[in-house]
């Protein structure tokens, strides 16, 4: 097999696109964050790591790392996993975790963790949805996009939520910075309000080949049991329907049995299992 990096996104998506684009819903990570990096970068994050795997002059997979997020091995085929880790290896690249399908990841910590005489730790163990129709909640309240004008109440309520999900930061100035880019970039952050008062949050990412990732959501304590985080989810899902999504994906936490169950509500429904595992 044979491997070529990359030092820019575009030029590495010219190429890899072709992997990723084939099954967006799989993909959704590597195809939203590397849109959003090549579209709006961030001043001061670190270098990416991009990689395309060949055989035979072949295209057969890609795998990316943006510091200090784990390397996403999502389009990596499992016979090509041993070949990758001894490439990433031998060419010194530093790998602090990986994540992707359950599978996929777990073979690579296997292999990365005895290549390198390393340990690894298993993270958060995740499920991806994938909407099938949307059943909104029926739930006091209202919805409305956000502007600029809401980055001061978002960025503690982003901060809230990394720091609940136990989240590394990816940019030096992250989240108020990356909420503007994605503002910008035109994402659906939405807000729910009961009376004015904004009690929830959730965002949906452009539409990449048809397919939105919801994220973010956020409910402050003071406002939780109330179905407010229900309601903003489905109201960022039809507001990705509206603006070209076909496949309207989201991630849980399988550990918590009150969001999965929340979701299939809605009308979401399980596609595969997905983990990450630190090393050190």
């Amino acid at each position: 097999m044979e491997f070529a990096t990359y030092d820019d996104v575009a030029e590495f998506l010219d190429v890899a696109g072709k992997v990723y684009e084939s099954d967006p819903v799989r993909h959704t990570i590597a195809l939203t964050v590397l849109r959003q990096i090549g579209a709006a970068p961030s001043s001061g994050a670190r270098r990416p790591l991009l990689v395309t795997i060949h055989d035979d002059g072949e295209l057969i997979g890609a795998a990316f790392r943006t510091p200090p997020w784990p390397i996403g091995v999502s389009g990596v085929p499992e016979h090509a996993l041993p070949a990758l880790v001894e490439f990433l290896a031998d060419s010194g690249y530093e790998i602090s975790g990986v994540r992707g399908p359950r599978q996929e990841a777990d073979w690579f910590a296997e292999l990365w963790t005895s290549a390198k005489a390393q340990t690894s730790t298993q993270g958060m163990l995740q499920r991806l949805y994938r909407l099938g129709s949307l059943r909104p909640p029926a739930v006091d309240g209202y919805w409305r996009l956000a502007t600029e004008a809401d980055v001061p109440l978002l960025v503690p309520w982003r901060h809230a939520f990394i720091r609940d999900a136990h989240m590394p930061t990816a940019d030096p100035d992250w989240p108020e910075g990356r909420l503007r880019r994605e503002l910008a970039a035109g994402s659906g952050h939405g807000i729910w309000s009961v009376s004015d008062e904004p009690v929830s949050y959730a965002a949906a990412s452009v539409p990449v080949k048809g397919m939105s990732r919801v994220g973010s959501v956020y409910t402050p304590r003071e406002h939780r049991g109330r179905g407010y985080g229900s309601a903003v989810t489905a109201a960022v899902s039809q507001w990705a329907l509206d603006n070209g999504a076909i496949d309207v994906v989201l991630f849980t936490d399988l550990s918590n049995p009150t969001s999965n169950s929340i979701y299939q509500k809605l009308g979401y429904v399980p596609v595969f299992d997905a983990v990450d595992h630190q090393f050190s």
